[in-house]
């Protein structure tokens, strides 16, 4: 008899991948370029099924000047925002955001157009990850997605953002680095280099190999010792379980620059979110005082805790 859990997650996983083809074909349709990561995608590279990994949600990764059309499009398909701002906002807030969530019937849509928020180093940005696109096929449709070797960028940059607060993480990361498939450490660390990521995929292979116990290849390895930064961000990040002060640390000293640091404390304090431009109605010209909502709404929550 099958596995109820088993049995739940196989029609989850289905329910997620009409709705990305769904999705692919409108986007198609109107001519924007995306790349499908994480979800169904993620499940077939790591283990080659839909169904084998559990996944709530669709992660598309767009240009930031076609998120307000995809959206519009999302909307047609029957998506509602899960915060509600104008298109000027939202236009206006691709530059300090990275991402937008959308709930439909029976899935969620979030849509990237960088894999952390926008001013750093490592942001990712749609374009930045363009070069690496391969395809996969579902249901004999060809979805666009990343080649292993950016993947694994991609994920050690996520799971760093949060402090491999969730164990999944660090495993879909150990299982794409270290599985089957045959991945170009060069061509990694290429990427990773390039774009100011190559301490957090040393954090994320000295978690993998100190928490999860798996070995890593003599290469990785030695570059694992040679980064110490590296080993004491993961320290950092697996001193707690959940996103707090020590997995925001390990996320900093993992970072390879000076204005990338300075660029995450701005995020926490002072970048506007939609629900900034929720609270508070401003015309276009006066945007930049969200920049000044989001601070008061910040000492309401948590110093008189109005909210």
């Amino acid at each position: 008899m099958p596995n109820p859990v088993d049995l739940a997650q196989a029609q989850r996983s289905l329910l997620l991948t009409a709705a990305l083809l769904r999705v692919q074909d409108a986007f198609e349709a109107a001519r924007i370029p995306f790349l499908a990561f994480k979800g169904p995608t993620l499940s077939l590279a790591l283990y080659g099924s839909l169904g084998a990994r559990s996944y709530g949600d669709i992660d598309v990764l767009l240009p930031a000047d076609r998120v307000v059309e995809a959206r519009r499009l999302l909307v047609e398909l029957g998506y509602k925002s899960e915060l509600d701002v104008t298109d000027e906002q939202l236009a206006w807030l691709t530059t300090f955001l990275n991402e937008y969530a959308m709930r439909g019937e029976s899935s969620f849509v979030e849509l990237h157009w960088s894999v952390v928020r926008p001013g750093y180093r490592f942001s990712l940005r749609y374009e930045d990850l363009a070069p690496y696109a391969t395809t996969t096929i579902i249901a004999g449709k060809s979805v666009p997605t990343l080649r292993d070797e950016a993947l694994i960028v991609v994920l050690a940059v996520h799971g760093a953002k949060h402090g491999w607060s969730r164990t999944s993480w660090l495993t879909d990361f150990a299982d794409l680095a270290l599985g089957d498939r045959r991945i170009d450490w060069d061509e990694v660390f290429a990427i990773a280099g390039r774009h100011g990521a190559t301490r957090f995929v040393l954090q994320g292979a000295w978690l993998v190999r100190n928490e999860l116990h798996r070995a890593l290849p003599q290469r990785l390895e030695r570059w694992v010792e040679r980064d110490r930064l590296a080993g004491v961000a993961a320290r950092m990040a697996r001193r707690s379980p959940r996103e707090d002060l020590h997995s925001f640390l390990s996320y900093v000293v993992a970072m390879s620059d000076g204005r990338s640091r300075w660029r995450a404390f701005q995020e926490i304090f002072v970048d506007p979110t939609p629900l900034d431009c929720q609270l508070v109605t401003l015309p276009r010209r006066l945007y930049p005082l969200y920049h000044a909502v989001r601070p008061i709404r910040l000492v309401g929550k948590h110093v008189f805790r109005l909210r």
